[in-house]
């Protein structure tokens, strides 16, 4: 299954909006709300990460799927997987969290900003919080400080 996943999302397949790609999206969904394989789990989340790495329109994702699979990433801190066997997973989730939050972080008081950007910024500050599982002192420390 890892490998399919990785076939099928470095193919063309997630790029054109069709049926599969719908399909597709669905399963990475469902893999992220219910399984408990870590290795699975780690598969697609780095899946994900790659894509919401890629410059601005490059990646297949739209503004919503990024924002729903992102939100699942987050969840998956709080769903009560191994502590010890879920650090790779916990490290590379607070990994996408940091960059995005490179990425697209907008200063809060920036009042040019539409309601939607305030609206990600605030969702990117929330998503932050999910970073603190880490044990990685080097990562907590950078999610500490941009708090700060």
């Amino acid at each position: 299954l890892i490998c399919c996943l990785r076939l099928i999302g470095k193919g063309f397949v997630p790029y054109y909006f069709t049926n599969r790609r719908e399909k597709f999206i669905s399963i990475l969904n469902h893999i992220l709300e219910s399984s408990s394989n870590v290795k699975l789990l780690l598969a697609v989340t780095v899946q994900i990460g790659t894509w919401l790495s890629m410059k601005k329109n490059m990646g297949p994702l739209t503004a919503k799927e990024k924002r729903m699979l992102t939100s699942k990433l987050i969840d998956l801190e709080y769903c009560g997987l191994p502590e010890v066997e879920s650090q790779p997973l916990f490290h590379a989730i607070a990994l996408i969290v940091m960059n995005m939050h490179k990425k697209y972080r907008v200063p809060n008081n920036d009042l040019s900003m539409s309601d939607g950007c305030k609206e990600n910024a605030s969702f990117l500050d929330q998503s932050l919080i999910g970073c603190l599982l880490t044990t990685n002192q080097r990562l907590r420390d950078l999610v500490t400080n941009s708090f700060i």
